[in-house]
């Protein structure tokens, strides 16, 4: 009887560690994901790739939108209300709102979570907030309509794509000073890093193009011909490829980092804007901002896995640390 018992007790022990398991498994990160036309934002749970939920963004035409490091604080930027909302993201309720300039665009906190920078294309400047205290430290000038702030991976110096001159402005991030000013190509828009901080890539939407810069000495080297209107893109952890969304082709473009040349194509849904990686680099999310709709990408066979519907007009999209 006491074996029996104890068989009992062990399969029972099995069959909970298992399912625990599984469970623990199945859960993902957060997808945050803005929707401009319902005011709202749709919360992706990356295990199941399903809405858990859809939360006012308590902002008009909320646009891109960026985390934390350690996840606890979401920050959304609202063109509409030229500001930055920040919400605790286990509550998902509005802590603060945080004032940009004209059509607050895109928030990015430096490396060290210290600041929030704000690109505002309206005011053609950069906002640059305290995190702490969401005390207005700075306003910057930079190039015609700036789209996007993103820092190197030292965090030494901040890249800000201007796209109404085609231009980016590169901003030492102690002096707050600008120290060059590249010509990249008509629409630069976005910005990645390879991940040694070696290279930059900024996508240029009226020239189809993706340029390189060699960011030791922030230089131009090349162009890459990519298609009808590239605009997000995403580094693969490993820095061997890079993903760039095609608007006008709905495709997602692959490329070879080491050659710099599109080695793959794969379909998604209607204009996909912006993008992002798992933190594994296994599973690419696009935003379909036409077809009001999320694709799931297989990097591994590169091929669309699924596709989520969300808010109407998404665009940005991130995930939760």
């Amino acid at each position: 009887m006491k074996k029996i018992q104890l068989a009992s007790i062990i399969v029972s022990f099995l069959v909970s560690v298992t399912v625990g398991l599984y469970a623990t498994a199945a859960l993902g990160n957060e997808l945050w994901v803005t929707n401009q036309k319902d005011n709202t934002i749709s919360i992706i749970e990356s295990g199941s790739n399903e809405v858990i939920a859809t939360i006012p963004a308590k902002g008009n035409f909320p646009h891109n939108v960026t985390f934390s490091k350690d996840g606890k604080l979401a920050y959304v930027a609202n063109v509409g209300s030229n500001n930055v909302n920040v919400f605790n993201t286990e509550t998902r309720e509005l802590t603060a709102t945080i004032q940009g300039g004209t059509k607050a665009h895109d928030p990015s906190l430096t490396r060290d979570n210290k600041e929030l920078w704000i690109a505002n294309p309206g005011s053609h400047d950069v906002t640059i907030v305290d995190a702490g205290t969401h005390r207005i430290k700075k306003t910057l000038q930079v190039g015609k309509n700036p789209a996007l702030v993103v820092f190197t991976p030292d965090g030494r110096f901040a890249y800000v794509s201007n796209g109404g001159d085609g231009t980016i402005s590169i901003i030492d991030t102690t002096s707050y000073e600008i120290i060059k000013t590249i010509k990249a190509g008509k629409g630069a828009m976005g910005i990645d890093f390879t991940p040694d901080g070696r290279y930059a890539y900024v996508t240029e939407g009226k020239e189809h193009t993706v340029s390189v810069i060699y960011a030791p000495t922030h230089t131009f080297t090349e162009k890459i011909y990519v298609g009808d209107d590239v605009h997000g893109l995403a580094m693969a952890p490993d820095g061997r490829h890079l993903f760039v969304s095609v608007r006008n082709e709905n495709i997602i473009a692959e490329i070879d980092v080491l050659s710099n040349r599109v080695v793959n194509t794969i379909p998604v849904g209607l204009q996909p804007d912006i993008i992002v990686l798992s933190n594994n680099g296994r599973f690419l999310y696009v935003v379909n901002k036409a077809g009001n709709t999320v694709s799931v990408i297989d990097v591994a066979i590169n091929e669309e896995v699924k596709r989520i519907q969300v808010g109407n007009l998404p665009h940005g999209i991130g995930l939760r640390p």
